[in-house]
């Protein structure tokens, strides 16, 4: 799941208190956005180790608060939003580590987020977003630990099922998850997100099985799954025909995927809120540079909205990005984000000569190997 921020989602206005409880609330809340929103200090942000020392030492902070604020606001809606930060970062910490991994010191705070979890969905007052978010999470959780190979040590791990009959059950026993969540919450986004999570696994371990359930999942009836359905049958379409794409860059350059035929082009669904995509630009650039003259392209795509128009060029210009950007101020609204079903970013399609679809598997140094494959090249240029 992607590339989303992690925030305290205010989904609701707080409860409606007389004076100065309310005051006495907002403090409260402010006190909590504060600590959400503390800059990293300059050196962590300079180095990614010093960075995530950084945010394992204020993590026990941030905990604290937002139980503080739980505890000692028991009417106030907001209460709902901390304990959905509180899953997805565990859900993120989960992914982290490499599989279900439970530690013992990490068990009691395990068996208390679970017990907040049900009591938000018994709740009278959480909002549409935080119960989706609760209980997409479980979901969530199994996809990680069905993806992920047990390890051999002393840690507690969800078992993996690694005998056929076995495998098949987890799928079909998460698929089945997933279809129930879709028909509980059929407007809601994450029921997509897990969707499309789950057809990558399910590619990987049953690839037969794929085709025939996207065509079942375009009759969902959840909005983002259908989409979803719809988003991957046309990535199979393009892998088939040459993509076309025509578009006035943010820069002024007219930009059509049929003048770049005969070279391999890398198309780049990006944003400036996203840090790995920004993280991974000095890669792009330094493949970018060192291909370019045997015919490797460049295209953005900012997923970026239309008030962040300055931040883009801004961030284009501090960056040197070489390439055009196509940028239409919709987001993730974006009328090809939305064809090929993009529930995060960074995400890339790379197209061979001929136009069409060869993968979308470019992340770090996959993305060398396979532009360099595509263009018969023996190896790296020096």
């Amino acid at each position: 799941m992607q590339s989303s921020r992690q925030t305290f989602h205010s989904s609701r206005a707080a409860a409606e208190l007389p004076d100065p409880a309310q005051a006495e609330t907002e403090r409260g809340w402010a006190a909590l956005q504060a600590l959400l929103y503390e800059p990293a200090p300059p050196d962590a942000q300079e180095d990614p180790e010093a960075l995530r020392r950084w945010v394992r030492d204020r993590t026990p902070r941030l905990r604290e608060a937002g139980m503080a604020f739980y505890a000692a606001y028991p009417d106030d809606p907001r209460r709902w939003d901390v304990v959905v930060y509180f899953l997805m970062q565990s859900v993120a910490d989960l992914a982290s580590e490499g599989g279900a991994l439970i530690r013992d010191e990490q068990k009691a705070w395990a068996a208390e987020l679970e017990k907040m979890r049900l009591a938000l969905e018994r709740s009278t007052d959480a909002s549409p977003y935080a119960r989706e978010q609760a209980a997409g999470v479980v979901i969530q959780r199994a996809l990680i630990s069905a993806r992920m190979p047990a390890a051999p040590d002393s840690a507690q791990r969800m078992p993996v099922h690694e005998a056929p009959e076995k495998d098949s059950a987890v799928l079909r026993d998460i698929q089945r998850q997933i279809d129930d969540f879709a028909e509980r919450f059929p407007e809601g986004r994450m029921p997509g997100q897990l969707q499309a999570m789950y057809l990558r696994m399910l590619e990987r371990r049953q690839p037969d099985a794929v085709g025939p359930l996207q065509t079942t999942l375009l009759n969902s009836p959840n909005v983002s799954v259908r989409a979803v359905a719809s988003g991957r049958i046309e990535l199979e379409k393009a892998r088939r025909e040459p993509l076309e794409m025509r578009f006035t860059a943010l820069d002024g350059r007219e930009v059509d995927l049929v003048d770049l035929r005969g070279k391999v082009v890398l198309i780049e669904f990006w944003a400036t809120w996203c840090k790995p995509c920004i993280a991974e630009i000095p890669h792009l650039k330094e493949v970018y540079e060192r291909y370019r003259a045997q015919g490797f392209e460049v295209i953005g795509v900012a997923l970026d909205r239309a008030l962040d128009r300055q931040k883009l060029l801004d961030l284009v210009a501090e960056h040197g990005v070489p390439w055009p950007q196509f940028f239409d101020g919709r987001g993730m609204n974006n009328p090809y984000a939305q064809r090929f079903a993009v529930s995060g970013v960074p995400f890339a399609l790379l197209l061979d000569r001929e136009g069409r679809l060869a993968t979308t598997e470019v992340r770090g140094p996959r993305l060398e190997v396979e532009v360099s494959k595509l263009l018969g090249s023996a190896g790296a240029s020096s």
